[in-house]
């Protein structure tokens, strides 16, 4: 065994704990953004609640799914990239929605970008798990 076969395990599991610390900080910082543009009225309180799980589900999804133990370092490599994209748009979409170009319709992007979140993530973890499972991989 070479010190590059030594090294590799532990390159995945950095950039694994790399992306779950991603997906938290964006969560965090989501959450963040959505009780402070929030109007805390008694009425509003659960529909702000059930917002922001919404928010906050795809980050979720992703930091659950790095937690498990992965087989290839290509596959954690497919979840970091999928990570990256998800935080990256929404960092993007809310920082223009809310404090470069305010709009009063500015806060349907908290409705719609988790969804597009949510289809990244899909797609982005399938592809994970299809490189995780790919034939002819050596153990």
């Amino acid at each position: 065994m070479t010190g590059q076969d030594i090294a590799l395990p532990n390159v995945a599991g950095g950039v694994r704990l790399a992306a779950r610390i991603l997906a938290i900080a964006m969560a965090i910082g989501t959450a963040g953004l959505v009780i402070g543009m929030a109007d805390l009225t008694v009425g509003a309180s659960l529909f702000m609640l059930l917002v922001l799980g919404w928010c906050v589900s795809p980050y979720a999804a992703i930091a659950l799914a790095l937690h498990r133990p992965w087989k290839s370092k290509e596959a954690v490599l497919v979840a970091f990239a999928t990570t990256v994209a998800i935080a990256g748009l929404a960092a993007y979409i809310y920082i223009v929605a809310f404090f470069v170009k305010p709009d009063p319709q500015g806060g349907l992007v908290l409705l719609f970008i988790p969804l597009w979140q949510w289809v990244g993530v899909v797609v982005g973890l399938g592809v994970a798990w299809l490189v995780e499972r790919r034939p002819g991989r050596a153990p």
